[in-house]
């Protein structure tokens, strides 16, 4: 494994721990903060290269219009699960780059914003910076996702996203 791999690895569980104690903070907050929180535990769940977790994090009916090539939409969480197994054995990763924002609609929220991936396809490092529209309703006290929708920026770099 190349340094810069395993660098990331260990950057992601960090971010993992550190949300693990964010979730506390969290639990007091409004529909907007438990909603961003649920996306950097998403986040912080594909740092962690945990697909069975990741996929946990989806409504059972979920449908994902993805940023790594899918031409048509994965449906379901058995067929998304499948689908980042390839992300999490590179050692792939991904951060924020620009500000969300957020919208509650009584138990369904709407997040967007920009994010961007270090990928590693073929050992080489490489950088997709990527809009998102994350989709959550809330079931038993959870933010599950529903939908996403997650497509490359041409030509953007992530210092410029921000």
């Amino acid at each position: 494994m190349s340094k810069s791999i395993g660098k990331m690895r260990l950057i992601g569980s960090i971010l993992s721990a550190l949300f693990t104690i964010g979730l506390c903070q969290a639990a007091s907050a409004g529909p907007e903060d438990e909603v961003r929180a649920q996306l950097q535990q998403w986040i912080a769940t594909f740092n962690s290269h945990d697909a069975d977790r990741l996929s946990q994090l989806y409504d059972r009916d979920a449908r994902l219009l993805s940023t790594g090539g899918n031409e048509k939409p994965l449906d379901g969480r058995e067929t998304i699960h499948v689908y980042f197994i390839p992300f999490m054995k590179r050692g792939d990763t991904v951060a924020f780059d620009h500000d969300e924002a957020v919208k509650v609609f009584s138990n369904i929220a709407i997040e967007t914003g920009y994010y961007h991936f270090n990928i590693f396809p073929e050992g080489k490092p490489d950088v997709w910076v990527a809009r998102y529209t994350f989709v959550f309703e809330k079931k038993d006290g959870n933010w599950m996702i529903l939908h996403q929708h997650s497509s490359r920026v041409p030509n953007l770099t992530a210092a410029a996203a921000r």
